[in-house]
């Protein structure tokens, strides 16, 4: 069902393209942002040391789709975005380009989380 959905990584993990394989919450269908993703990297930035080619957790920054606040206004990305963490929950890159959607700090506000939010620019 979810075998063409394509994440783009925001942050300096060499990965350019994420291949989403499922949601790591069960009975879920739809992503939303602060959701974690089990994703497999597509395409790699040029490096000298490979990052390995095995499975990564994702979590969702951005989305094309449209998402309701409360206010009753809506926001969209360009693209789908979220960042690359490894499945002892811990952040692969060291920086993160962009913004994040403030219903991510919400949703996802434990410890592992703090060192992304302390690295992100702004959020909206």
């Amino acid at each position: 069902m979810f075998s063409n959905v394509y994440w783009t990584p925001c942050d300096n993990s060499k990965i350019k393209v994420a291949k989403q394989l499922r949601i790591k919450h069960p009975n879920r269908k739809i992503v939303k942002p602060g959701d974690l993703l089990v994703i497999f990297p597509r395409k790699f930035t040029y490096v000298q040391k490979k990052i390995d080619r095995h499975k990564y957790l994702g979590l969702v920054t951005g989305m094309r789709r449209k998402i309701c606040r409360r206010g009753g206004h809506y926001i969209k990305g360009r693209y789908n975005s979220l960042v690359v963490i490894s499945y002892q929950r811990k952040f692969v890159g060291s920086r993160v380009f962009g913004p994040l959607y403030r219903e991510v700090r919400q949703r996802r506000s434990s410890y592992m989380y703090k060192k992304i939010f302390a690295r992100t620019s702004y959020f909206i």
